[in-house]
């Protein structure tokens, strides 16, 4: 619990710094050139902020080029995750509110057999700023995954999973990129059975996540 109070305050403070930054320089780099006619006076969000698509791309990176590897009598070797991926679409309805869902798919390989895990969630983003692109935010999704095991011996399962984050937005407007943000975010994952599976190992999980390699496109 300590990390995870550590690890907030250091995103807290960054953003905090990063905000300042900005918004000291956007009025002298960017003007009304930008602004959506929204009438915020935030400057704001660059060619609209009303739908947004965000991806974890460590993710797919962890997924693409994993460093572990397993390999099966008369099988060549493979890595053990071969795709990880985690997709949001949100909708701004509110000045600072956006209603969402969440895609979550992977696919994966060890030497004891393979799984694909498909997951669907719902939820929302909090801002703290009227300008999204540039903003911290808490979100909440919550949702079931279908876990399906092949060849393993370990019973299908189903899971309740629920995600908390808290994150900090960073436009690149700045950098003459449009539509395109950096969201890094840290988040608390929960995850519980539903099925009471015989073959099943699993009652509740918790983890948390630390989510570098996070961008979103705002249009």
């Amino acid at each position: 619990m300590k990390s995870i109070l550590a690890l907030a305050t250091v995103l807290l403070m960054g953003s905090a710094y990063a905000q300042s930054d900005y918004e000291s320089s956007s009025s002298q780099s960017w003007g009304d050139s930008f602004s959506t006619g929204s009438g915020t006076g935030q400057g704001a969000a660059t060619g609209g902020d009303m739908y947004m698509i965000e991806s974890n791309v460590d993710s797919l990176i962890r997924g693409a080029y994993s460093f572990d590897k397993s390999k099966s009598r008369g099988k060549s070797a493979d890595n053990d995750s071969e795709l990880d991926l985690n997709l949001n679409y949100a909708m701004k309805f509110m000045d600072k509110w956006q209603g969402g869902v969440r895609l979550n798919y992977l696919k994966d390989t060890d030497s004891s057999g393979d799984r694909e895990d498909y997951g669907f969630q719902v939820g929302a983003f909090y801002n703290f700023n009227d300008n999204l692109q540039e903003s911290m935010y808490l979100s909440l999704f919550t949702g079931l995954e279908w876990n399906n095991f092949y060849g393993t011996g370990t019973a299908d399962d189903e899971v309740w999973k629920t995600t908390f984050a808290l994150g900090k937005r960073f436009g690149l407007a700045r950098w003459n990129v449009a539509h395109l943000v950096y969201s890094p975010e840290i988040a608390l994952l929960t995850a519980n059975s539903t099925t009471g599976s015989k073959g099943s190992n699993l009652e509740y999980a918790q983890s948390v996540q630390l989510r570098f390699l996070q961008f979103s496109l705002f249009f």
